[in-house]
């Protein structure tokens, strides 16, 4: 019996093409029977005859798989299109899956976008989660994060899970929306409540967490931005989450969290996200050891030890190097830092003594500097006193008008005076000049020789103006000597 037999022999409305395709689907779909299935189709493609659409996208599957007509892929898409025309929003999505390169139909992407925009018009939610997934990566069309937002949206809408997971994200990474840490909990957790696989329960826990730590961190908590740094490292080589990690690390360092800060001086150490600079690297390096961070003083106890960036002090070093070491956990390290340690403390006490070597050696200097200043003075004075004397005597000689015989009695002290006064001054001026005998005594000897002539000259031949002009001389090279010392003296102190 044909299935045109079969029609005749029911007794049913046959020109109802709504009744025939429902009752063909129940045959189909519920009977074992090889004959009710055969009826079945028959009923369907009466009612495709009739141009029902659901009958027609019914058909074209018929065809697809040659159950109960022959295997026909041509009119199998023939049939799905025209049911897709007469507004099949069934027939449209599969169309559209069809043109992307399905069942040996060839690929053509702007017929698989027209026939999935004309079903998810229509309100077919697996469209539009098809069309959102194909605007957000770009699949045979150019990316448009806007159109899948839009799209998932309406899925969402009709409770799609597969949309509920794609908001969640696109609103975490502000794609296509604007940034909504709340909206991605909240799409997050209606896709977690309609999942019934443990792997989707464990996976959205941990993804929850990492949200609340984003949250919290935007909200300026330090702890939640170094957690979040800490996700954007992704080694030394990595260039692009390092400005995110940087970013992160700076707000949390500029609140005092110590890990950032030893975190951040690593940055600028290596020029990671930010140019090098090893200055910046050693302020928040030695700002996390001020708080006790491990990594931090291990950092700054090298730093010192070996005078990288700062200047070398093994006291310092000593002391950060303890630090790290209460927090080490490290067997290796904590005898590594035993031994670093003994060979600080003995440089230490090999400095100590060369300080107080050195110390004893400035203070005795000081000591004869004094006293060779004090013994320049005394002398300076008494050879001033000599020379007064001996300006005195010459003066009582010239303008006394005694008897050149008796005068003798004044030539002789007054030349001894004098010739002991050049002698003390010169001596006390040079010395204080010098602070040294030896460096003083050829100009010494210059002066006790102008002394010397210069009396004997002035008091024996007073008679004579080229010989009193020599007095006047020994007394002005005095005063200008004099002068010169004082200021040196003002000068150095």
């Amino acid at each position: 019996m044909d299935k045109e037999e079969l029609l005749e022999n029911e007794n049913i409305p046959s020109e109802d093409p709504e009744y025939l395709c429902n009752e063909g689907l129940r045959l189909i779909n519920t009977s074992w029977r090889e004959e009710d299935q055969e009826r079945g189709a028959a009923y369907i493609k009466k009612a495709a005859e009739q141009n029902h659409p659901e009958a027609l996208r019914v058909l074209a599957a018929l065809y697809t798989h040659g159950n109960h007509v022959p295997k026909d892929r041509k009119k199998a898409l023939q049939y799905l299109e025209h049911a897709g025309e007469l507004g099949n929003a069934a027939a449209q999505y599969e169309l559209g899956s069809l043109y992307e390169g399905e069942e040996d139909v060839p690929c053509d992407m702007q017929k698989s976008l027209y026939w999935m925009n004309q079903a998810a018009e229509q309100g077919n939610v697996d469209a539009m989660t098809h069309l959102g997934t194909v605007y957000f990566r770009g699949s045979g069309t150019p990316k448009d994060y806007k159109k899948a937002a839009k799209w998932f949206l309406k899925a969402a809408e009709q409770g799609n899970d597969s949309a509920y997971v794609w908001l969640r994200n696109m609103y975490r990474d502000g794609s296509g929306v604007e940034k909504d840490l709340d909206k991605a909990l909240y799409y997050g957790d209606l896709a977690d409540e309609n999942s019934s696989l443990r792997s989707d329960h464990e996976q959205w826990k941990y993804k929850r967490a990492e949200i609340l730590v984003e949250q919290a961190a935007e909200q300026g908590d330090a702890e939640a931005q170094y957690k979040l740094g800490l996700r954007y490292d992704y080694g030394d080589a990595d260039t692009l989450y390092a400005k995110d990690e940087f970013s992160w690390m700076s707000k949390a360092a500029e609140q005092g969290h110590a890990g950032a800060m030893a975190h951040l001086g690593s940055m600028y150490y290596k020029g990671k996200g930010v140019p090098e600079d090893r200055k910046k690297a050693t302020e928040w390096f030695l700002k996390a050891a001020e708080q006790g961070d491990h990594s931090a003083c291990v950092r700054v106890r090298d730093m010192y030890l070996n005078g990288y960036g700062v200047r070398r002090d093994n006291g310092k070093a000593l002391y950060y190097g303890d630090l790290a070491d209460k927090d080490e956990t490290d067997p290796a390290a904590r005898e590594d830092w035993k031994k670093k340690r003994e060979r600080i403390l003995e440089e230490i006490e090999e400095a100590r003594k060369e300080a107080e070597r050195k110390a004893a050696e400035e203070e005795e200097r000081k000591r004869q500097e004094e006293e060779e200043e004090k013994h320049g003075t005394t002398q300076e004075k008494l050879g001033i006193y000599c020379g007064i004397l001996f300006l005195i005597f010459v003066f009582i000689h010239r303008w006394g008008n005694l008897h050149r015989d008796a005068s003798w009695l004044l030539v002789i002290p007054a030349m001894g005076l004098g010739a002991v006064g050049s002698v003390l001054f010169g001596g006390g001026i040079m010395m204080s000049f010098t602070n040294s005998y030896i460096k003083s005594g050829f100009l010494t000897l210059l002066l006790i020789a102008a002394g010397l002539v210069g009396s004997f000259l002035t008091v024996y031949h007073y008679d004579r103006p080229i010989y009193r002009q020599v007095a006047v001389v020994i007394v002005l090279v005095i005063i200008v000597l004099l002068l010169v010392k004082a200021v040196i003296k003002k000068l150095r102190k």
